[in-house]
C-alpha cells in the first residue's frame, strides 16, 4: 500500500517493549519480531537483547507457531545466534 508511518514511532514503541519486556508472553515476543521484520526492518540490539532473553526465560511457553513466527523473523532479520545449534 505504500503508507509510511510517524518517524518516531517504531523507535517509540520499541523503547517501550525494552521497558515493558518482561511482561511479555511468547506470543507478544513473536508477534513484535515478526512485524519489524515483515515491515523490512532490522530491530536496535537493545530491543533484541531484551526479546531474546524474554524469549529465553519462558521456551517452554512457545507453542509450535510462536517458535516458527520468532524464528521466522530473526532470519528475516539476519540475525545470527552466537553459537550454533
Amino acid at each position: 500500500m505504500g503508507l509510511k508511518t510517524e518517524a518516531g514511532l517504531v523507535s517509540a514503541m520499541s523503547g517501550q517493549a525494552i521497558r515493558t519486556g518482561d511482561e511479555f508472553k511468547p506470543q507478544n515476543v513473536a508477534n513484535l519480531m515478526w512485524a519489524l521484520a515483515t515491515m523490512g526492518l532490522r530491530a536496535d540490539a537493545r530491543l533484541v537483547s531484551a526479546m531474546s532473553g524474554r524469549a529465553i526465560r519462558t521456551a517452554d511457553e512457545f507453542n509450535p507457531q510462536e517458535v516458527a513466527n520468532l524464528m521466522w523473523a530473526l532470519a528475516t532479520m539476519g540475525l545470527k545466534t552466537e553459537a550454533g545449534l
